[in-house]
C-alpha cells in the first residue's frame, strides 16, 4: 500500500472554538488581525448597530472568542471597514470607505 502524499505547505486545522457575532440585520467582517494581548480585532460593516445604513463595525475579542468591546462609525449612507492595524500605543487604524462623507 503506497502512503498518500501531502503536498508541503498543507496543514490540518483544527476548530479551537466557534462564535457568531452581530445582530439580527446583515454584519460582515471582511478583516481580522491578531492583537498584541493574545486576541483579534476584527472589522467590516454592520447594519445591525449604528446610526445609519451600513456603519463601520470594530469588533475586539479576547483569546476565546468573547466580546470585549465594538464600536461604529459612520453616517446616514454606507460605510465600511476593509482593514485594521493596531498602532504602537495600543490604539486601531482602520481602512475602508465611506457614502456618508
Amino acid at each position: 500500500m503506497i502512503p498518500e502524499e501531502r503536498h508541503p505547505l498543507e496543514t490540518q486545522i483544527s476548530v479551537v472554538w466557534m462564535k457568531t457575532y452581530g445582530g439580527v440585520k446583515p454584519d460582515k467582517a471582511y478583516f481580522v488581525q491578531p492583537t498584541s494581548d493574545g486576541g483579534f480585532i476584527l472589522t467590516g460593516e454592520t447594519n445591525s448597530f449604528g446610526s445609519g445604513d451600513y456603519d463601520v463595525w470594530l469588533l475586539k475579542i479576547n483569546e476565546v472568542g468573547d466580546t470585549v468591546w465594538t464600536r461604529t462609525y459612520g453616517g446616514k449612507n454606507r460605510d465600511w471597514g476593509e482593514g485594521v492595524v493596531q498602532m504602537s500605543d495600543n490604539g486601531f487604524l482602520i481602512v475602508g470607505g465611506t457614502k456618508s462623507f
